[in-house]
């Protein structure tokens, strides 16, 4: 008899094993495994998420181009309407003042051969200046420095060439 309590047990073992293994699979394969409408559903949400997302940066890239266009056109637009000719310093540190008078402040002070832009303006009157081994007699021409300061030098101090002047030492 004590046989066959031994070959019933391991039979008994097998069967709750087996039991235990199909439950298992059972349950991992309801928890692991999600039905094709709730697949569905995410995909369908993340789509519409890229395609917002899409859209927004479309239209913040649109808006930056725009602003960028927007502002060439005008930096364009006042390049062409402040057209500027450029003049190259002829005495070494020239000063840039605030009015055409030797009297007035400097604003700045140009080195030789510096590019500065005239400003299309000059004086109707001339100043009489001694420059070292000359004396020159020159309108004051408005300019505009590589700083971005404005303000007046005297004629002799500027020429449309880079040269220095003859009269200074």
């Amino acid at each position: 008899m004590s046989e066959q309590k031994n070959s019933f047990l391991p039979r008994l073992e097998m069967i709750i094993i087996g039991i235990f293994l199909l439950s298992f699979m059972v349950w991992s394969v309801s928890k692991c495994t999600r039905t094709r409408n709730e697949i569905l559903q995410d995909v369908g949400e993340t789509e519409q998420i890229l395609q917002q997302a899409t859209a927004d940066s479309l239209a913040r890239i649109k808006a930056r181009k725009d602003s960028l266009n927007k502002a060439r056109k005008e930096q364009l637009k006042r390049k062409q309407n402040n057209r500027y000719t450029p003049l190259f310093v002829t005495i070494d540190d020239l000063n840039v003042r605030t009015d055409p008078d030797l009297k007035a402040d400097v604003v700045d002070q140009l080195t030789l051969f510096e590019e500065v832009e005239f400003l299309n303006e000059w004086t109707d009157f001339t100043t009489e200046v001694n420059l070292g081994k000359a004396v020159a007699n020159e309108p004051w021409i408005k300019v505009r420095t590589p700083k971005g300061h404005e303000g007046w030098v005297y004629g002799a101090g500027v020429h449309y060439y880079k040269q220095k002047n003859p009269g200074v030492y």
